[in-house]
């Protein structure tokens, strides 16, 4: 780049001896040339790294409508750089006839540079440096024959412009760089803000392969190490260079926790950097210090630098920990009182200040607040053993407070993210002071999400620490314990559950005696763990129990008696009285009316959980019907697009399909799925199982084909969110194979389950509900593609497995041995299939209800079975009863009711009785015509039935 030409010193003298100044002394300026600059444009760094920036930045400077260009970033992400490209570019194009490169740290340094301009391109200096400055403003905006452009670096205050910002005209440009993001700078609308962030991944990889003179190893690991901060970066290579050393090895260093930033920085700074990483920032927090009286920023930095930088939530620095801790950084302290917390109002204000240095940002839509590692980092090492352990204290507290009890979708993971970066820095000095309690948080939050598998290894590292900790019998211990086997439970480990539930129940007798809460409450985690493993019998008779323990010890509308009341009222009905399930639960619903209110949550989750069973006791209709009332309700209450309030739609469509009507269920659940993507977006998991049961009842109404491409696009979804080893990722391809048998690629759906088995196994273990779930479907559909010996082989295996786990008389296990009567009937064993059936009979109806769908299936299949053994006339008179008995529970109208008419008449067929048949047809081809259209399958079945007939 071409330099302004020095300034030339004449000397004259008298006598002509050089060096003696005996006269007055003329200094001669050379006459001046165009283009012009003043001041030093800083030299670009080695290996330079042209930025995504640069191209917009430069196309804006020749945009009519934008006069000023600020570039805001956090000190260190290269905005000098930036900038000295930008000047470079213009220069050597000769885009620009004069170009000024201001120092701007100081009002001072701004003034002097522009009377240095005034004295060049006027020639006589003002008398004073205002003044000067002054007629150099009013030249840039008269002189329209010269292209200017301004450049202000490191802009410190943006109260040092005033009076001082280059005028706004056509044949005119500045460029601003600065830390700060105040709304002064912009409250103009021809000045941009343009805001320089980090490298990005591959200009990190680019600037490390120039800088190191090749690849090398862990250099994308020490770029995301720094946070791809060019500074950092920049300092980091320099240091491996001076030190003949690696990326691995300064990686060790920068993740030892005894160094310092200061430790990790070369003897001699490259590319004349003035300060070190670790000193970037430090004007950048005096500054932020000053900006408010309390003096607030520097300690709210103690909070964010122990916590996850790129999502904190913005909850935490007004939680009433935070606010004591930083009341005690108060300057001056408030006066005639006590330290305390600051209120609300002044940690809200605190945590803009900050903001407006770049130190961290706020994203108010999201609730969310970021800062940069490096950042962190610095503040840390600027802190104290006990200065750290104080900031560590009181973070823990404000994000226990933040954390709420019901996890908004999306914040799960952030407080997760936050809870395992404080536990970093306290190691193990949180055990001393309750402060583990962060650990109960983060895994109840882990169980609540489904993450049972990380869930249950975090629980049994807390168990481990709680008893060296605290003790084997500290309340604390024992609780850890309950919850690591709540996910033995979840997971479907039943014999692991109810062991170390037994052996938990004793210890919590013998330090807490039998009626402490927590020995209630794992008395029923046991009794459900018995329960789901075949014994609904007794876990009913425990609940019951329970209930009367809760009512004698608490009272009988206190919350905790009426949520035993709830599950007996659970327990009865998986012990196979739905009936009086759905009776007890109608009694909680009247109960937490009465003392809640009947617009209380848990009043409506009540009723709800009533209008479950009485469906499940075969009353669809009736159950869609209570769903129908409690829609409008949560409406009212809470809106119409309040997740509730669209959970209850699902339940009104679910149990409209379940009354035979799975076109209406199938339809509402698009428009249940259209809310849920205008609402909550494409990612969330509501969105999600929405779209794999939208499938389902499309499958159920005979749309096979839009329900495998519906539940595909679910699966590659659930995959892309939450990654191929999720227990959702994994249940939406079981799904997804079904789908694809249902689209009628049986062979292919079998081959599907095939290879999901050793996955599931894997990931969610050999007893887990799933994997029996995905055995039983390979056996389906190993039937339906006509592999029966094959089908009878997978039936076999998931009967053993479900005996085993459940117990003989779970619906699963029961379904499982109907599956296995219908695979060898199907491999010619029609005598040990209808055997096994007429024993499977009476243990459904015992057991889930005459009523039931499973046991009028199984009627369904003696009766063909029945058909098939030569007897079509005792057949038929089945068909008949079992067609009243569906009309009864699903309605006269559902296709199944349709399908067992049309099966009566094909057994009137086999026995010659063909215009009993006939007559049947005509009536069935009337309502099928009606009920599901002329083109459905049953329809033009029947159809061609009776023309062959006629």
């Amino acid at each position: 780049m071409d330099q302004p030409p020095p300034l030339v010193f004449n000397v004259v003298s008298n006598s002509g001896a050089v060096g003696v100044f005996n006269a007055p002394v003329t200094i001669a300026r050379p006459p001046l040339t165009w283009p012009h600059l003043v001041g030093p444009v800083p030299q670009l760094a080695d290996c330079y790294q042209r930025r995504d920036r640069t191209d917009d930045i430069h196309a804006a400077m020749t945009n009519s409508d934008v006069r000023c260009q600020i570039l805001s970033g956090l000190g260190g992400v290269g905005k000098t750089q930036l900038a000295a490209r930008l000047a470079h570019d213009a220069w050597d194009r000769r885009e620009v006839d004069l170009l000024i490169w201001v120092n701007a740290v100081s009002r001072v340094s701004i003034v002097e540079k522009y009377a240095e301009a005034a004295g060049d391109i006027l020639g006589e200096p003002a008398p004073n440096s205002e003044t000067a400055a002054a007629q150099m403003l009013s030249w840039l905006a008269k002189a329209r024959d010269r292209r200017w452009l301004v450049l202000l670096d490191d802009l410190a205050d943006p109260n040092d412009l005033d009076g001082l910002w280059p005028p706004e005209c056509p044949h005119g440009r500045s460029l601003v760089t600065t830390r700060r993001r105040d709304p002064a700078l912009v409250g103009h609308t021809r000045r941009r803000l343009v805001d320089v962030g980090l490298f990005t991944a591959g200009e990190s990889r680019r600037y490390l392969r120039e800088k190191l003179r090749g690849e090398h190893p862990q250099a994308d690991n020490l770029a995301a190490d720094l946070g791809h901060l060019p500074l950092a970066l920049a300092q980091a290579a320099a240091f491996i260079l001076e030190q003949d050393t690696d990326c691995a090895a300064y990686r060790r260093l920068f993740h030892d926790r005894r160094s310092r930033l200061r430790d990790l920085a070369p003897d001699s700074l490259p590319d004349a950097h003035r300060d070190t990483v670790a000193a970037t920032w430090s004007l950048s927090v005096q500054l932020a210090d000053r900006l408010t009286p309390s003096g607030l920023a520097r300690p709210l930095l103690h909070l964010a630098s122990v916590l996850a930088g790129n999502a904190i939530p913005a909850a935490v620095f007004t939680t009433a920990a935070a606010r004591m801790y930083l009341g005690t950084f108060r300057t001056p302290p408030a006066q005639d009182s006590t330290p305390g917390p600051i209120d609300e109002s002044a940690a809200r204000s605190a945590l803009q200040c900050p903001r407006r240095l770049n130190l961290l940002d706020v994203d108010r839509d999201a609730g969310i607040v970021r800062i940069h590692g490096l950042v962190q980092r610095a503040t840390r090492d600027a802190l104290s053993a006990e200065q750290l352990d104080l900031a560590v204290r009181a973070s823990v507290g404000a994000l226990v407070m933040a954390w709420p009890e019901i996890e908004p979708p999306g914040t799960a993971q952030m407080f997760r993210s936050n809870a395992t970066a404080l536990d970093v820095h306290a190691d193990d000095s949180l055990w001393s002071w309750r402060g583990y309690l962060l650990h109960f948080h983060l895994g109840e939050s882990l169980m609540k999400s489904g993450l049972l598998g990380p869930a249950l290894r975090h629980w049994q590292r807390v168990v481990t620490a709680a008893t060296a900790m605290l003790g084997r019998d500290h309340p604390d211990t024992l609780r850890a314990r309950s919850s690591a086997y709540g996910c033995l439970l979840d997971m479907g480990r039943l014999d692991e559950a109810i062991a170390a539930y037994e052996l938990l129940l004793e210890d919590l007798v013998r330090v807490l005696g039998h009626e402490h809460m927590l020995t209630l409450g794992v008395r029923g985690s046991l009794a459900a763990a018995k329960g789901s493993a075949g014994d609904p019998v007794g876990a009913l008779a425990t609940f019951e129990q329970i209930h009367a323990d809760f009512r004698r010890l608490l009272g009988p509308d206190d919350p905790e008696t009426l949520t035993a009341h709830a599950m007996e009222g659970y327990w009865r009905g998986e012990a196979g009285d739905p009936e009086g399930a759905a009776a007890a639960l109608g009694t909680v619903a009247a109960d937490r009316s009465r003392t809640l209110g009947s617009d209380h949550p848990d009043t409506i989750v009540a009723h709800a959980n009533q209008a479950r069973w009485r469906g499940m006791a075969g009353d669809a209709t009736g159950a869609a019907r209570l769903f129908d009332e409690l829609t409008p309700k949560l409406e009212r209450l809470l809106g119409p697009e309040h997740p509730d309030t669209l959970s209850a739609r699902q339940s009104v469509a679910y149990w409209h399909g379940m009354a035979g009507n799975a076109g209406a269920a199938a339809a509402s659940y698009r428009g249940i799925l259209d809310d849920y993507l205008r609402i909550l977006g494409v990612d969330h998991p509501h969105t999600l199982t929405t779209r794999s049961t939208l499938a389902y009842w499309l499958a159920q109404d005979g749309e096979f084909d839009e329900a495998y491409r519906i539940q595909h696009d679910a699966s590659n979804e659930t995959r892309r969110l939450l990654g191929a080893d999720h227990p959702d990722t994994l249940r939406d391809l079981v799904r997804l194979a079904f789908r694809r048998g249902e689209a009628g690629d049986a062979p292919g759906a079998a081959e599907d389950c095939d290879r999901l088995v050793p996955e599931l196994v894997r990931v969610l273990g050999n007893d887990h509900p799933d994997t029996l779930t995905i055995r039983a479907n390979l056996g389906f559909w190993r039937f339906n593609a006509g592999d029966a010996s094959g089908a009878v082989a997978a039936f076999a295996r998931v009967l053993a497995e479900r005996s085993r786990i459940l117990g003989p008389l779970h619906i699963d296990t029961l379904m499982t041995r109907f599956q296995l009567a219908q695979a060898r009937a199907s491999n010619g064993d029609l005598r040990d299939s209808q055997a096994e059936c007429c024993n499977l009979l009476p243990d459904c109806v015992t057991t889930l209800g005459p009523a039931h769908h499973l046991t009028l299936t199984v009627r369904r299949g003696l009766a063909s079975l029945r058909d098939r053994l030569g007897d079509p006339l005792g057949a038929s008179t089945d068909f008949v009863d079992l067609a009243a008995d569906y009309a009864r529970v699903l309605g006269t109208d559902s296709y199944e009711t349709l399908d067992i008419r049309y099966r009566h008449v094909l057994a009137l067929r086999h026995a010659g009785q063909q215009r009993a048949a006939i007559r049947a047809l005509a009536d069935l081809h009337t309502d099928a015509s009606r009920v599901l259209g002329t083109d459905h399958f049953l329809t033009q079945r029947v159809d061609g039935d009776l023309r062959e007939l006629r």
